[in-house]
């Protein structure tokens, strides 16, 4: 019976070692999967920020682009108003009789 007992307490022992170092192995996995987790919700929230940016960026440069075709259109309205200016020009140098200078 002490036999037995020994056994078993030693069994009991073995056993007990093999449980504590699985449990040390889940609990290792368990902090490596908070780091795993703590690592997306920061990539998730990197990403939001990235997309709002993207975002904002895109607005900006549809304003810039609107900006450059309102400007390319006084542009060639100003042409357009120069060239009549310079033509009744002219023809306020014609009827005065004075000779037209180049402009």
């Amino acid at each position: 019976e002490d036999v037995s007992n020994y056994d078993q307490a030693r069994g009991l022992k073995v056993q007990n070692a093999r449980l504590l170092n699985e449990l040390e192995t889940l609990s290792s996995m368990g902090v490596e999967t908070d780091k795993v987790q703590r690592t997306m919700r920061l990539m998730v929230t990197d990403n939001e920020s990235i997309r709002r940016r993207i975002a904002e960026t895109q607005k900006l440069i549809q304003r810039r682009k609107d900006q450059i075709d309102n400007l390319q259109g006084d542009s060639v309205s100003l042409e357009e108003r120069c060239d009549e200016l310079q033509e009744r020009l002219r023809e306020a140098y014609a009827e005065a009789g004075i000779r037209v200078p180049r402009l």
